[in-house]
């Protein structure tokens, strides 16, 4: 695969647009092979001592970088928008072809490939199914919107390998390939700070099927109506899943859901093949049974492909069996950080909208104090307001901080009628003292901010991390 993507590269003017670590690992690979490139980014010094001697590369940095873009082809960082003017008059006038590392690792892979989106339970997906597939001593490798650019593991690739892949809307939406299997775990209004609109998004999304051939495969949440209709638009297979009895689709008999004894289910060919109780699952919350559901149904449709499903049903069984006893989740994703005096502290700083917030902690815990907001990227709160002020409603106590702190009251207003306690602070460290000052017996602290972090911190992982160590100072 890697001669083959030199072999397309070599004669082309490129230009790498930002240098975050998905270009990053293209620039290492494009100067191994000493093909020339330009480098153009906002930043005026970038951390990349490995590249600062190659004399191959042109560097275009700091403010005017955008003036400097044109190329045959422009890999563009998934954190630079799409939509930017200087992109659109690259693509639409000039003709340069907008790629990513992402598209060029599909475009010439030709490993099975799994891919992964959603608004919310990418990455919690994608590692469950990883972890199944260790558990059947297959060869697998996990990157992409995770943190591992896929092109990182071009060299240890093997034929049989088989790929996981979790895709953000900003690594879809140039994209012209589709993987083999792919999961939409569901869909809500995100990142509208840097999509033009809602329907731009949900195209983007859609990139993960649009490019599919007839014996890919589709698995779609029944539950999430925004998704539903996708089984018309997909050219492959449709596996719908759902934590219900029953998924009413007319002429449809292949789905996965949870019977009345609470025992995952998997419909096929007018077949109940009992695949585990859901108590069986280690990591709570009934979001994380969609999500494992949504796993489930990649092993299954990758067996099915390969038309060695009947063979292997007892051992697939055993292999999904084992992670959900053993999978205890991934870092920052309602995270137990400890106890003290009765009291727990938990960690979702993954939760970066209201859906996320509504279906994670809001419905597992109880007695909570919610510390809450953080960057606005352009999302409405009223559904959250609304969860939060219902007549039985979980939360005793909201800690707002950040830019939507604002925006989340204004919304709770609307629909509170017991005049919920709303304390505002303007630090990580005053909303830890402040939640543990107000705290009684059997009470839960939650961090679960329903926004971005990027107000305050460089990433989710930096602000739970810093909610963490606060917590673990605290003194009974």
């Amino acid at each position: 695969m890697k001669n083959e993507i030199i072999n397309y590269l070599k004669d082309k003017k490129i230009t790498l647009l930002g240098l975050a670590k998905s270009n990053l690992v293209v620039a290492r690979m494009l100067s191994e092979f000493n093909i020339p490139f330009s480098v153009c980014d906002r930043s005026e010094k970038l951390n990349c001592d490995s590249l600062s001697n190659n004399k191959n590369i042109n560097w275009y940095l700091g403010e005017d970088y955008l003036k400097h873009i044109y190329a045959d082809i422009i890999f563009r960082s998934p954190g630079i928008s799409y939509s930017m003017p200087e992109i659109e008059k690259a693509r639409l006038i000039d003709g340069s072809e907008i790629t990513s590392e992402t598209e060029i690792f599909f475009r010439f892979s030709k490993n099975t490939t799994i891919g992964i989106t959603g608004s919310d339970g990418k990455t919690t997906t994608s590692t469950i199914i990883f972890e199944i597939f260790k558990n059947l001593n297959l060869k697998v490798l996990l990157g992409g919107n995770n943190g591992y650019p896929l092109l990182s593991f071009i060299d240890d690739i093997q034929e049989k390998d088989t790929i996981i892949s979790e895709l953000s809307s900003f690594q879809l939406i140039s994209m012209k390939q589709s993987p083999d299997i792919s999961i939409i775990t569901n869909l809500s209004p995100n990142h509208l700070d840097i999509h033009k609109s809602l329907d731009e998004y949900i195209d983007a999304k859609k990139n993960i099927f649009k490019y599919q051939n007839k014996n890919s495969f589709l698995i779609l949440n029944y539950e999430n109506k925004n998704t539903l209709n996708f089984q018309e638009q997909t050219p492959g297979k449709t596996l719908f899943f759902s934590t219900k009895n029953k998924i009413n689709k007319n002429n449809f008999e292949n789905y996965l859901c949870v019977n009345k004894k609470d025992i995952i289910v998997f419909k096929y060919k007018r077949q109940n093949i009992n695949i585990i109780d859901k108590k069986e699952i280690k990591i709570i919350g009934e979001h994380n049974l969609k999500n494992f559901l949504a796993a489930i149904g990649a092993v299954l449709c990758f067996y099915i492909k390969k038309s060695e499903f009947e063979n292997n049903i007892e051992k697939i069984k055993k292999a999904i069996a084992k992670t959900a006893k053993e999978f205890s989740g991934v870092e920052h994703r309602i995270e137990f950080v400890r106890e003290l005096n009765k009291i727990k502290f938990y960690n979702d700083s993954i939760a970066s909208t209201p859906t996320r917030t509504i279906e994670g902690s809001l419905k597992v815990f109880k007695n909570i104090i919610l510390i809450c907001g953080g960057y606005d990227k352009n999302l409405c709160y009223d559904i959250l307001a609304e969860e939060i002020c219902k007549e039985k409603t979980n939360v005793k106590i909201l800690i707002l901080m950040g830019q939507t702190a604002k925006k989340i009251e204004m919304s709770i207003r609307k629909f509170d009628k017991k005049k919920l306690k709303i304390i505002k602070i303007a630090s990580m460290e005053d909303a830890v003292k402040q939640a543990w000052n107000v705290a009684e017996e059997n009470d839960s602290i939650v961090l679960s901010p329903a926004s971005a972090s990027f107000d305050m911190y460089k990433n989710y992982e930096e602000r739970g991390n810093h909610f963490k160590d606060i917590v673990n100072s605290l003194f009974s």
